[in-house]
């Protein structure tokens, strides 16, 4: 039986996404776990389960930080499903449609140099695009932030285990 909660993985470099794991670990040829995808990719199946807020997205940060009430370093607010589909690339991408008005609850923590370093959310499940569970489900997700400001490179997997899904 497979499961969506298995360990995934995607690599997007440049308008090329790479996906390891997950649902479809098994569909390509043995020796090359990944699979290549022609288009932008920043999640794969899992993170329609995952965290709906990316609040490393200038348009989304300054949407949380605009509406939300402030403590210190500390925002709480709410946004809409909808809203966040408006103004987020990683929303469109990791939500299988335009969400509905159901409200995400948030608290997001800026460092000293006002990045975020923290950020919980909370929605009903009926909210989600599952729309299953018990009235008063919730998801909760919980994102740490840090490297900021360090040298990363991101670099495709190596092209001997890349399944292009051309035989």
């Amino acid at each position: 039986m497979s499961t969506v909660f298995v360990d995934e993985r995607v690599i997007t470099v440049g308008k090329v996404s790479y996906r390891k794991g997950g649902l479809f670990a098994e569909r390509g040829p043995k020796g090359k776990p990944w699979l290549r995808i022609d288009k932008w990719l920043p999640v794969g199946l899992s993170g329609a389960f995952s965290q709906p807020v990316n609040a490393t997205e200038p348009e989304t940060l300054k949407a949380l930080l605009s509406v939300g009430k402030r403590s210190g370093r500390t925002y709480t607010g709410t946004v809409t499903f909808r809203q966040l589909w408006k103004i987020s690339p990683w929303a469109r991408a990791s939500l299988v449609r335009e969400e509905n008005d159901e409200l995400i609850r948030y608290t997001l923590t800026l460092g000293s140099d006002n990045l975020p370093r923290k950020l919980v959310t909370t929605y009903l499940t009926e909210g989600h695009w599952l729309g299953k569970g018990t009235a008063g489900d919730e998801v909760h997700n919980e994102t740490v932030y840090k490297g900021w400001g360090g040298r990363h490179t991101i670099t495709p997997p190596p092209a001997s285990q890349v399944y292009s899904g051309k035989k």
